[in-house]
């Protein structure tokens, strides 16, 4: 007597020899599309400048929204010397891709900095850097209004 294991071997070498599960129209197999991977930067973001607000004096930094539909953020970088890189510019922040201006930090001495722009996509792709752009930010002012009391102003 034939092992159960030889029967089920047999049925199955037979199922597959008389072409059990094959269909009998032709399958056109097309393999599905590869991947592409962008690589593609965005643009470079145009209008780069420096605005001054005249109601408080602050400074800030901006730019026209960028064109690229897959656009993540925009990154600031800030001049930092230093002899030990090559790279003068260093990562200042991140600002959000639906915002179009950055506001400087007050400073405590009077100094010139650069600053410079890039836009970043959902897939990590920079653009190139924008031109660089200086500011010569003043320090905060302390102004006594005529009660006697202190309000805050900054000088541009």
């Amino acid at each position: 007597m034939k092992s159960p294991r030889f029967i089920l071997l047999s049925i199955a070498a037979i199922a597959l020899l008389a072409g059990c599960g094959k269909s009998s129209s032709p399958v056109n197999a097309v393999p599905p599309e590869s991947p592409t991977l962008d690589t593609t930067p965005p643009p470079v973001p145009t209008g780069f400048c420096v605005t001054s607000d005249p109601s408080t004096g602050a400074e800030s930094i901006v730019w026209n929204a960028s064109s690229a539909p897959d656009l993540a953020k925009y990154e600031v970088y800030v001049y930092s010397p230093d002899p030990s890189r090559d790279e003068s510019f260093v990562y200042l922040t991140t600002v959000s891709n639906d915002v179009t201006s950055y506001t400087l930090d007050p400073v405590s001495s009077a100094t010139t900095l650069f600053y410079r722009l890039r836009a970043v996509d959902a897939s990590g792709n920079r653009s190139a850097a924008t031109s660089t752009v200086s500011v010569s930010l003043a320090p905060a002012s302390i102004s006594r209004d005529p009660d006697g009391g202190s309000q805050g102003t900054m000088t541009p």
